[in-house]
C-alpha cells in the first residue's frame, strides 16, 4: 500500500514536471474554423521572440491533444522549419497575415533535418500533434482566428 507522503511526493514531482513543459510560454486558446463553418479551438503555447521560435517543441515527448504552439514571424515571408530535436512527429499549418492557412504539412518526421517551407508566404505557423489535421478535417482555405490578433 502506498503512503499518504509518497502519493503527494508522486503528485508534487509529476506537477512540477508538467509545468516546466510550458515554463515560459504563454499559452492561449487558438480557433480554425473549417469551409463547412465548423470551429475547432486549440490550446497553443505562442513562440513570438527569436529564442522561443528556436526552442519550439524541441525535447518534448509529448503533446495533448488540441494542444499546440504557434509561431509568429511578424510579417509574411517565406517560412522554413525542420524536426531537429523535436521526438513526436508534428503537423504544420501555415497561415498567412489575414488568417488564411495556405499551406499544409502533414506528420513531420522526428528529428529530420529536412526543410519544411511554404511555396506561398506566411506570418505563422502552427504545430499541432502528428495526424490532428487528418482528425478534424482541416484543409487549405480554413481560417485562424489567432490569438495574437
Amino acid at each position: 500500500m502506498i503512503s499518504h507522503a509518497r502519493i503527494l511526493l508522486l503528485f508534487i514531482v509529476c506537477c512540477g514536471q508538467f509545468s516546466s513543459v510550458k515554463a515560459g510560454f504563454v499559452t492561449q486558446t487558438l480557433v480554425i474554423i473549417r469551409g463547412d463553418e465548423v470551429k475547432i479551438h486549440f490550446d497553443v503555447e505562442l513562440a513570438t521572440t527569436l529564442v522561443r521560435r528556436k526552442e519550439g517543441l524541441m525535447g518534448r515527448t509529448v503533446l495533448a491533444p488540441r494542444d499546440g504552439m504557434l509561431f509568429d514571424f511578424g510579417v509574411d515571408r517565406t517560412i522554413a522549419m525542420w524536426m531537429k530535436g523535436t521526438a513526436i512527429s508534428l503537423d504544420m499549418l501555415f497561415i498567412n497575415a489575414a488568417g488564411i492557412v495556405v499551406y499544409i504539412r502533414e506528420r513531420s518526421e522526428p528529428f529530420s533535418l529536412e526543410r519544411i517551407e511554404s511555396p506561398i508566404p506566411a506570418q505563422y505557423v502552427l504545430e499541432l500533434n502528428g495526424g490532428e489535421i487528418s482528425t478534424y478535417g482541416l484543409s487549405i482555405g480554413d481560417s485562424v482566428v489567432l490569438p495574437l490578433s
